[in-house]
This record gives C-alpha cells, structure tokens and sequence, in this order.
C-alpha cells in the first residue's frame, strides 16, 4: 500500500489541496493520520476517484 502526500494526490485527481481538504469533511476520501497529524491518501483509493 502506497501513501500520497496530499500534493500528490492534488495532482492526481486535478484538484488543489483545499479541495483534498474538503473531499475529507465530506466523506469522500478517508485519509490516514501520520503521528504528526497529517494527511496521507491510499494510492488505491485515489485511483478509484
């Protein structure tokens, strides 16, 4: 399993971080938490989008 940093992930769908941001308030994606509380996406779940 492979995590993406949320610029990464921006990249991939075509969208800006703080549309990531939202995606996540609203349930559409469901990123993982590092220690310092940041997010991290599942390659996998990006390339379902």
């Amino acid at each position: 399993m492979r995590l993406l940093r949320p610029k990464e992930t921006a990249k991939m769908l075509g969208v800006t971080t703080a549309t990531l941001r939202d995606m996540d308030s609203r349930g559409v994606l469901h990123p993982l938490r590092t220690t310092g509380n940041q997010r991290r996406f599942k390659e996998e779940e990006v390339k379902e989008l």
